[in-house]
């Protein structure tokens, strides 16, 4: 049912879905780069990992514990064992989340208070834990061996995640050595591959939400300030056609800093909010006019507010994958609810990275430069950080 949902919006966009061949995939690949393809199905997990000019390796699933003086047999109890593992580790989370996301009177839902709830307080365990008592997220995919054994000399990663794997934060379970990027699909990859060289000139458009936040306030100045060219909307004064026609005009970059919310069982009626309507991710689909190919990056910031609360998105179907059909070159989406805080700060040091005029990085490389930047973040360096932009920007020191 998924690939056929898929299959009918592939379809709308004008090109028949078709298989990717091995060989084409070598098209992606280089010396330093890897990609990491997992199908997932209710009886077995499968890790692929192709290589540039080698042969298509899998992953075995990780060893079977010793149970008393017995071993489990290799190969089909293996299997069976990392599926249950999986599907038990994803009803965790999701439940854990669906609490996290609720605004129940007797939950603290400041962001201090969240960060004790369990989702969030059990989060890095969960994810990467090596305590044998844990069954983590990097247990039961086996990363460190997929590291050990077929990562040697490699710097660049794409991930491709199938179905309820895209909604985790895969490139968490690799160091920060990698620089990763995600793709719903080898063939979105293929088809952005051979596009014309990117215009030099074109604005960034800078649309958002006035919210009084002071944080969502300072990104905005200081994405204003980090780009040569900005064109400024307020969204509480566009309406859908207006939204559109701005992306048809030639752009370079889109920032979107609103709300939004996901659909849960037609994931194409997934929105962001304008004025007095909302843009569905359909819109984005089923524009004829809409050919993306002039923005090297989209990015989606929507605040805690804009998604939804009472359950946890299982479809791959989403505004990342929208956009990439559109031909935009990078996209970056929030997995979850965001602190306002940290998403600023993330924010505005890829901006800086991203547009850094002595040595500009990708928008992958810079992405990873930042969050490896925010994991090790003191109060003192923030503080510094800050001191400088506020001199170097005019902003307050406030």
């Amino acid at each position: 049912w998924r690939n056929y949902r898929l299959n009918c919006l592939i379809s709308d966009l004008g090109y028949e879905p078709a298989a990717t061949t091995y060989q084409q995939a070598q098209q992606l690949l280089s010396p330093d780069t890897a990609i990491i393809y997992w199908h997932y199905s209710p009886i077995e997990l499968t890790t692929f990992i192709l290589k540039h000019t080698q042969p298509l390796a899998i992953l075995p699933p990780p060893s079977a514990p010793v149970r008393g003086n017995r071993i489990n047999m290799q190969g089909d109890a293996d299997i069976l064992n990392q599926i249950q593992e999986l599907e038990k580790w994803l009803q965790d989370w999701k439940a854990d989340y669906t609490s996290y996301g609720k605004d129940a009177p007797d939950v603290d839902n400041s962001p201090d208070g969240k960060q004790k709830q369990p989702w969030r307080s059990r989060m890095k365990s969960r994810l990467e834990s090596l305590n044998p008592g844990i069954k983590s997220l990097k247990f039961i995919l086996n990363i460190q061996p997929l590291i050990n054994e077929h990562l040697q000399g490699i710097k660049n990663l794409i991930l491709i995640p199938h179905r309820d794997l895209h909604l985790l934060p895969l490139h968490f379970l690799f160091p920060f050595q990698f620089t990763t990027t995600y793709l719903p699909s080898l063939q979105v990859g293929l088809n952005l591959q051979n596009l014309p060289q990117l215009p030099t000139t074109a604005p960034l458009l800078n649309l958002h939400q006035p919210t009084g936040s002071i944080y969502i306030e300072l990104t905005k100045d200081i994405i204003d300030s980090l780009n040569t060219g900005v064109e400024i909307r307020k969204l509480p004064s566009l309406n859908k056609s207006q939204f559109l026609q701005l992306l048809v005009e030639n752009h370079n970059a889109l920032q979107f800093m609103g709300h939004g919310g996901h659909d849960l069982e037609a994931p194409e009626n997934s929105y962001l909010n304008l004025a007095e309507e909302k843009l569905l991710l359909t819109d984005i689909l089923r524009h004829s006019q809409l050919d993306l190919s002039s923005y090297r990056l989209i990015c989606l910031a929507a605040c805690e507010s804009g998604i939804s609360t009472h359950s946890l998105l299982d479809e791959y179907i989403g505004w990342g994958s929208a956009f990439l059909a559109k031909r935009a070159r990078s996209v970056i989406t929030t997995l979850w609810n965001v602190d306002v805080r940290s998403s600023a700060f993330l924010i505005i040091k890829f901006y800086q990275l991203f547009n850094n005029p002595e040595a500009p990085l990708s928008a992958p490389q810079a992405l990873r430069d930042a969050q490896e930047w925010l994991s090790i973040l003191e109060y003192t360096d923030l503080v510094a950080w800050y001191e400088e932009l506020a001199k170097t920007k005019n902003l307050s020191p406030q």
